[in-house]
């Protein structure tokens, strides 16, 4: 498979390292699966998908509206300073505890002070009107 190819573009806030792992993955058919000895395929529909019991030890097929799926996505913005305030900004949204990122100049600042309600924190130094103020957070 030589011939297979690949363009990613990675636009990066961070200033931190980025691995990228790429796996070559071979299809199987919907005979191969079966024929396999711990997979149960029952009533096949379009867009169905694989999970494993642990009752049975069999991977099994499901509708793809039938699996909860959890996801995360990070929020990059420049944050709000608030009003009469020199040191102390707001987010656009409620963030996770533990999850802002604040770049300031283009380097990451190591002491924030983050605020209960998790929306509003605060920088050591005051904020110049010159500063860049860029950040990234998961949304709670």
């Amino acid at each position: 498979m030589d011939s297979l190819k690949e363009t990613f573009t990675c636009n990066l806030v961070e200033k931190e390292i980025l691995e990228v792992t790429l796996y070559q993955v071979d299809l199987m058919t919907k005979m191969m699966i079966g024929s396999l000895h711990d997979v149960s395929l029952n009533n096949l529909q379009n867009n169905d998908i694989l999970t494993y019991d642990t009752a049975t030890g069999e991977w099994i097929n499901k509708e793809w509206s039938d699996i909860a799926i959890e996801t995360e996505f990070v929020y990059n913005e420049i944050p709000t300073l608030l009003f009469g305030e020199t040191k102390k900004f707001q987010t656009t949204h409620v963030y996770k505890p533990g999850t802002l990122q604040v770049l300031l100049n283009g380097i990451k600042e190591k002491n924030i002070t983050e605020h209960a309600g998790y929306q509003t924190f605060s920088l050591p130094i005051d904020f110049e009107i010159d500063d860049n103020i860029e950040i990234s957070y998961i949304k709670d």
